[in-house]
């Protein structure tokens, strides 16, 4: 399913940035699927946050070809794109 279909979306998504919660029975669909779907609706930044320990962030950013991981990161997550943040993914579970 293209993302226009699974989320609903008309068109092309107006936003600079998507995340997904990976768990163990989604990780295939968020790191496949949903990874080439949101670099077809040409959404600039995704990011995959996996709540199995210890918790990680991936931050991906889209290219001609593709997403290419940017960072993945355990414990705090610091980025200024595609706004600055800093999480504590301790917490998040």
């Amino acid at each position: 399913m293209r993302p226009a279909t699974r989320a609903g979306w008309c068109g092309r998504p107006k936003c600079s940035w998507w995340w997904e919660l990976v768990a163990a029975n989604t990780r295939r669909i968020d790191h496949v699927d949903k990874r080439r779907d949101y670099a077809d609706a040409g959404i600039p930044n995704y990011w995959l946050i996996d709540i199995d320990e210890p918790v990680s962030l991936t931050a991906c950013r889209l290219t001609e070809d593709g997403y290419v991981d940017d960072q993945t990161a355990t414990g705090v997550f610091r980025t200024e794109v595609p706004f600055p943040v800093e999480i504590n993914l301790g917490r998040l579970v």
